[in-house]
This record gives C-alpha cells, structure tokens and sequence, in this order.
C-alpha cells in the first residue's frame, strides 16, 4: 500500500497528481477517503501494475480521473465519484471488480478497456436511464474494449445493457467479454467488422419491451456474438437481427426464444439480410415451462426467410418441445439457402399441456439440406 491502508489522502488544488505503480505484479491499494480540489484532472493511475481503491467516501470536486497504465481497480461500488470523468488510455485498464457502472451519469472515454476480475457479474448501462427504460432517445457510441475473467472463472462476467429507442454503435473490435449484451429497445450496430464480443451472447428485449422492436444490426461487416435469445414476450413486439449484404452473422453459441416466465408470453424474432451461421449449443424455438399449467405458455417465432443462407451446427434443435408446458415453436426457413445439421431435431414433442397450438417447421423455397 501507498500509505497507512486506510490513512486519508489530501491532494489540495495542485492539478495532476501522479500515482505510480510500476511494477505489473505488484498490487497496491488505498483505503483511505481521497480528496481533492483540483480543476481539469484530479489523479492519475500510471505504471504497469495495479491500485485499488477502497473508500467508497473520495470526493475529488468533480476533477477527472485517468488511467494512463495498467489496472485501476475498484475496491467498494462508486470508488471514483460518480461527478468524475474517466479517461482511459491505449493498453491502460479499469477492473470493475464486481461493482457496476453507469456511463449515462458518468462520463468515460479514451481507447483502453474496462474489465471485471471478480468471479461475479458486473454490468456496463450504456445507453437509457435503467434496463426497463423503452422512453428515452439520443443515439451513443461506444469506443472501449470489454473484458474479464470468464476463462479462467465462468462466474466472472462483464455485461452491457442498452436501453432507450436510440442507436448505439460499438466502434472497438476487441472485446471479449462473455456477459450478455442486453438490447430492452431500439438497436445496436457495429462501425467494422467484429466490433462485438464473440463470447457474448445477445439479449434482444424483456418483458419491458412490449409491443417495441430490440434490433441487432451487423451494420455492413461481418460480426460475431456469443449467443442470441429472443425475450421479448408481446406478440406484437419483435426481436430483429439486420445483417448486412454479403457479410455473415457468426452464433458462437445457443439460440433461444421465449422464457419460462410463469405467464403466457410469445417471442418473435425475424432475422433478414445476409447469412447467419449457428456454429454450436442448440436451437431452441418456444421454452419448456415448469409448471403443468395449459395457460402458461411460450410461444415462439423464429423467422428467417430473409436470409441469403441459414446455417446451423448444433446439438439440439428444439420446436415446441417440452415435458411439462410447451407453446407453439415455428420456424420457417431461409428461401434462398438451408444447412441445418443437429444431432436431434425435433418439432412439437409436447409433454402434460400443449399451451396454444402446433408447432411446425416450414422449409424455404431454395434449397434445403438437412442432417439430424
């Protein structure tokens, strides 16, 4: 440590201040309350090696942060005041180490990365008041690398919630973070090629965005995602992927439409434009419910007949398959092109209750190979 762990740590006006961990195996913290009365930047992190802070009480007078090396590391929730930017320099990091931040009510730029080493989930609100906010306007851009510890720890997780009607772009293609990328409404679109994490899966809406449209858009590059849930539950809401001519839309990961949300609820998701390609985990179309109940149900569309090409090799490919509760699951295919290989594809396998119709699977008007 720095100091007396938790001795305070007065700064006065002078503008600037340095504090240095070089070494990139040392770990050092600050326990104690920082303050400062200074204008423009208040402290800067340099050095390869970490500092914690650990007072939930500095209070640096609306001055800026920056981190020009290293790690800087949160310690207890809101260790930078919320009044302060943060400036992140190129190869220079901010671990969130557990604890969330809210860019909309704190400003942080630069081209760094932020991260999460905690074996917890921490969560990015990028754009919109709250993860139920489906109100608000203004477009956003989004220009820093996602990381964390998920390889070494699966409960460590860096997520990112988009709310609001806007547009926010992601401008960085070197996240990968595994949290979920959460779309309540309007849309996310990348400004190059690979501008999301391949290991993070994305969420388009909740049972907030109602009769509103959440919207993957690849923008004109090829992309890939962790994953793709469908969780919107209004029948007259929708899940949109746009993928761009030509360019394809890489699924590291399991799709899934529809939850088990103990009330009848119907998630559609429509994807059109250039290919997508389902790479591993399983298709599922129309979630099982727990309870025996025929009026709870998950209804669920997937459409993708404006598609160049529908490509899928997973283990399971689930229509309308349940052993309790199971709702409608439909598919319809690409009409240009289909390859669809699953270890078991099934369609309208129903256990106690069939909630609210037949499941079916329709092919497109192209070509159709399947092996299952």
């Amino acid at each position: 440590t720095f100091r007396p762990p938790y001795a305070p740590l007065t700064m006065g006006a002078i503008a600037g201040r340095t504090l240095t961990v070089a070494n990139p195996l040392v770990t050092a913290t600050l326990g104690g309350a920082i303050s400062s009365t200074a204008t423009g930047t208040a402290l800067t992190k340099a050095g390869n090696g970490v500092l914690v802070l650990s007072s939930a009480s500095n209070n640096l007078n609306g001055a800026g942060v920056g981190i020009t090396g290293g790690i800087l590391k949160y310690g207890v929730a809101a260790a930078i005041p919320t009044t302060s930017a943060i400036t992140i320099s190129a190869g220079a990091g901010l671990d969130l180490n557990g604890f969330d931040l809210n860019p909309q009510t704190q400003t942080i730029s630069g081209a760094g990365f932020i991260t999460n080493s905690a074996a917890s989930t921490s969560t990015l609100l990028v754009s919109g008041t709250s993860a139920t906010d489906v109100t608000s306007t203004g477009d956003a851009s989004f220009g820093l690398a996602l990381g964390d510890n998920n390889a070494a720890n699966a409960s460590s997780k860096l997520g990112l919630t988009k709310a609001g009607l806007g547009t926010l772009t992601f401008t960085n293609a070197n996240s990968v973070n595994a949290g979920n990328l959460l779309v309540v409404a309007g849309k996310v679109t990348g400004s190059a090629a690979n501008t999301f994490s391949p290991n993070s899966p994305v969420i388009l809406g909740n049972a907030t965005t109602g009769t509103l449209t959440a919207t993957l858009d690849t923008g004109a590059f090829n992309q890939a995602v962790g994953g793709l849930q469908a969780l919107n539950t209004n029948a007259t809401g929708l899940a949109s992927v746009l993928i761009g001519a030509g360019k394809t839309l890489t699924v590291n990961g399991s799709i899934t439409l529809g939850l088990d949300a103990g009330v009848a609820s119907t998630s559609n998701l429509t994807a059109t434009g250039g290919a997508m390609n389902v790479t591993s985990g399983s298709i599922t179309v129309s979630v099982n419910q727990a309870a025996t109940n025929a009026a709870y149900y998950s209804a669920a569309k997937l459409d993708v007949t404006g598609l160049s090409a529908f490509t899928t090799n997973v283990t399971n490919f689930n229509i309308g398959v349940g052993s309790t509760t199971t709702g409608q699951g439909v598919v319809l295919l690409s009409n240009t092109a289909n390859t669809i290989a699953a270890t078991t594809l099934q369609v309208g396998v129903s256990g106690a209750n069939n909630g609210n119709g037949s499941s079916a699977l329709t092919f497109g008007s192209g070509t159709n190979v399947v092996n299952a």
